[in-house]
């Protein structure tokens, strides 16, 4: 009868330390869900935001900054670019020998797979650009 009450003993602290366990890990998945939540609703700001690795402080850019005119003026001409590569893709202007020169390495590209591809695309591409001439 004595071992059969030990037995029972063991088992009903088993139980309460198994409650317990399972009651941390509630309250830690509750703490966690919170503190996300949180920090997705929170506002930032440019104070708010860390350094960065190189130990500038970020800022936050209105429409009126430099930096603004030449992201907008560079999508611009990507977006110009971009339609004029479409327009000899359906058409076979003259005006279109880079375009089709890049058609090409794109097409011998294909017959590789991988870091292959990437690199064919890279070496190609690379020796289509003509060096700048420096201003002396």
């Amino acid at each position: 009868m004595g071992k059969l009450s030990e037995q029972l003993a063991d088992l009903s602290v088993r139980a309460r330390c198994a409650d317990e366990g399972v009651l941390k890990i509630h309250v830690a998945i509750f703490v966690t869900v919170v503190a996300i939540v949180v920090g997705f609703a929170a506002p930032t700001s440019a104070n708010d935001r860390p350094s960065d690795p190189f130990g500038n402080h970020t800022i936050e850019l209105n429409k009126e900054a430099p930096l603004v005119e030449i992201w907008e003026s560079l999508r611009d001409k990507v977006l110009l670019d971009k339609a004029h590569f479409h327009s000899c893709i359906e058409s076979s202007n003259t005006d279109c020998e880079s375009v089709s020169t890049l058609m090409k390495i794109v097409e011998e590209a294909r017959q590789n797979h991988g870091k292959a591809l990437l690199g064919h695309l890279n070496r190609s591409i690379n020796l289509m650009i003509k060096a700048a001439r420096l201003a002396t």
